[in-house]
């Protein structure tokens, strides 16, 4: 139907649209094909919020690195996950110097030390020399305890097989201490690993340095938390205690401030005073 058959068309009552609504809506579905046609996917990147923190590590470890030595070499520094461990270990620093300087210092190790020097020998050898005169004692232990059971009349095989069997089994109980004994320091380690790392997530800003060693010495007692903790208590009580006293102070003071003309403005006075300027 062309333009012309369309205008010779009659149009009914009540007909919803005209000629102009046709090509106003004939222009419509046309603008959208040429828009539909012409318009490109946006290809624009966005860097996410995770990969701008990728980057700011990236750039925060670089300069660690920089800045952290170990015995006059530099530190490289992989990841966060390598940072914070190293924290958490760093926590201990003060805690296990000062219990170093307690086993260098204490009486068993004097006493070592003195009886290496009376004997001429390094504490080295003089160790070593009692380990000897220790598996000569346990071999002359052994030979006798052969011989009176052969005196006895036990067979000698029986009875050397009885001095190995008796020797195996001491042997199994020590190592069975000793590996009761690495347990038990992999879970104290794991126990103050977990221990800094809270106290890391409670504290994020506090100075390591900063702490007092009498907290590390009372963490020993409980942990680093519950020991920074209560002395920031007692610091703060110390704090509002003084805050108290100033405001008793500045309330019982009779001088509260001066006039516009310079005079002294007195509020309160002590009986005394009153009594003397009467």
């Amino acid at each position: 139907m062309n333009e012309a058959e369309i205008k010779d068309t009659p149009v009914e009552d009540g007909a919803l649209f005209s000629m102009e609504d046709f090509k106003a809506e004939e222009a419509s579905e046309e603008d959208i094909e040429a828009v539909e046609d012409t318009t490109e996917p946006a290809t624009e990147e966005v860097s996410t919020p995770a990969e701008t923190s990728v980057e700011d590590y990236s750039k925060l470890l670089e300069q660690l690195s920089g800045k952290i030595k170990y015995m006059d070499q530099e530190i490289k520094i992989e990841n966060v996950d390598d940072l914070i461990k190293n924290v958490q270990k760093g926590l201990d620093y003060d805690r296990k110097v000062e219990k170093i300087n307690e086993i260098e210092n204490s009486e068993e190790l004097t006493y070592l030390k003195e009886k290496a020097k009376e004997s001429g020998m390094t504490t080295k050898d003089y160790i070593k020399a009692i380990k000897d005169y220790e598996v000569q004692q346990a071999e002359k232990q052994e030979a006798t305890e052969l011989q009176e059971m052969i005196d006895n009349g036990v067979a000698e095989h029986i009875a050397r097989k009885v001095i190995e069997t008796n020797k195996i089994a001491k042997e199994l109980q020590q190592e069975k201490a000793r590996i009761a004994e690495e347990k038990k320091i992999v879970e104290d380690a794991k126990k103050k690993e977990a221990e800094n790392e809270e106290f890391l997530n409670a504290y994020p800003n506090v100075d390591i340095k900063a702490i007092p060693a009498e907290v590390f010495k009372e963490a020993e007692k409980s942990n680093l938390l519950t020991a920074y903790t209560k002395h920031q208590n007692q610091q703060l009580l110390k704090e509002i205690e003084l805050l108290k006293q100033n405001k008793k102070n500045e309330d019982s003071s009779p001088i509260k401030g001066t006039t516009e003309h310079g005079g002294v403005v007195i509020e309160k006075q002590d009986d005394f005073l009153i009594g003397f300027e009467g």
